[in-house]
């Protein structure tokens, strides 16, 4: 493989792993946002189901 290949490839990588890191704050977000409502409403948030789910 060229060099110019491999620099390429490495920034399609780097290019991948900065658009995963994205979608999973705004996830994360998204999350934390649902849960603020649920625990204003007097329910238990995501969090708290997901842990208690796998119990």
């Amino acid at each position: 493989m060229k060099r110019s290949e491999a620099r390429h490839k490495w920034q399609q990588i780097q290019d991948d792993l900065r658009r995963a890191v994205d979608i999973l704050s705004e996830a994360a977000g998204e999350i934390e946002a649902d849960d603020e409502i649920l625990l204003r409403y007097g329910r238990g948030s995501l969090a708290q189901r997901s842990r208690n789910e796998f119990r």
